[in-house]
């Protein structure tokens, strides 16, 4: 599949191009290890989800990835409990449904109260197409 079709495919996923029958927001949730492979969610420290809203968080598609506005979780209270090294999106459908995921750019290191973190999502078309291995 060439870039601007994958550009296309991940625009109708996300963002206000997105087709009808997907979800207008998804939480932005922090993972060790891959959440679609025995991962943790983060808890403890203050971490808590951010909303990411379908209609004005999501840049444009590019290069056949794309990525959500930086986005600041909650100030942290604590150290948490492990350091992040997934993302996750999510979404209500009369139950959680993990949507998306995929690795940080580096392990998310939190070591005591702040300011939360800036945080990105960033889907790529070519992770969608690799299905987990066995």
């Amino acid at each position: 599949m060439d870039i601007p079709a994958m550009n296309s495919h991940l625009e109708a996923s996300y963002g206000p191009n997105r087709g009808p029958l997907r979800p207008s927001t998804h939480e932005y949730a922090l993972f060790y290890g891959d959440p679609r492979d025995g991962g943790v969610e983060v808890t403890g420290g203050g971490y808590a989800r951010v909303t990411i809203d379908g209609d004005t968080d999501w840049n444009p598609a590019v290069d056949g990835g794309i990525s959500t506005n930086l986005m600041q979780l909650p100030d942290t209270t604590d150290e948490y409990d492990v350091d992040p090294d997934h993302w996750a999106l999510i979404y209500d459908d009369g139950g959680p449904v993990l949507d998306d995921s995929g690795p940080l750019s580096e392990p998310l290191v939190v070591t005591g109260a702040g300011s939360g973190p800036l945080v990105r999502a960033t889907p790529r078309f070519a992770d969608s197409i690799n299905p987990l291995e066995d």
